[in-house]
């Protein structure tokens, strides 16, 4: 299980490439929520977080993203938008929320040439954009799975690495 807490600015990113695959499933839980922030900023300002899944070529070119995210301020909205090479997917915010996300509909998402992919590079974000003290949240990431169905134990052993460095870059940021 991942988990960031922070009380002001910071980002904690952690994540992985995979050798492209129309066979590949990925799943995660993902929940933001965030705290303070008086004179009407908590709205804009607060905790947001994000899976991305990048589209690379043989050079580690990007050629198109998908990403699906979680805040609870009007921030991240703010900057995201949908082009024929990204695709955002905002997610309820204060709920915990399971995902199961296919090869086929990340693919569905974009207008990219697919026959040039060879990588996908998948990132977990957590932020927490507050500039004054008592803002801030928690991000969860828990349950990370990549796989060709079914799920091999060796993805459930990344899957727990994947979480314990996120955990280490937690405890990394709160010691800063």
């Amino acid at each position: 299980m991942g988990y960031v807490y922070k009380n002001g600015f910071t980002e904690v990113n952690t994540g992985n490439s995979f050798d492209y695959s129309p066979e590949l499933n990925f799943a995660f839980d993902m929940e933001v929520s965030s705290f303070g922030g008086g004179g009407g900023n908590s709205a804009f300002y607060g905790m947001g977080s994000s899976a991305e899944f990048a589209f690379l070529d043989q050079a580690g070119d990007v050629l198109g993203v998908v990403r699906y995210g979680n805040a609870s301020t009007t921030y991240q909205a703010s900057v995201s938008a949908t082009r024929d090479d990204r695709s955002f997917n905002s997610l309820a915010a204060n709920v915990l929320q399971h995902h199961i996300i296919s090869m086929s509909e990340l693919t569905s998402q974009l207008l990219i040439p697919f026959d040039q992919v060879d990588q996908i590079a998948l990132q977990f974000s957590a932020y927490a954009s507050g500039y004054s003290a008592g803002m801030g949240g928690e991000v969860w990431f828990d349950n990370v799975a990549v796989s060709a169905v079914p799920v091999p134990p060796a993805m459930w052993l990344f899957g727990s690495g994947l979480i314990g460095m996120v955990g280490m870059a937690r405890r990394k940021s709160s010691n800063s």
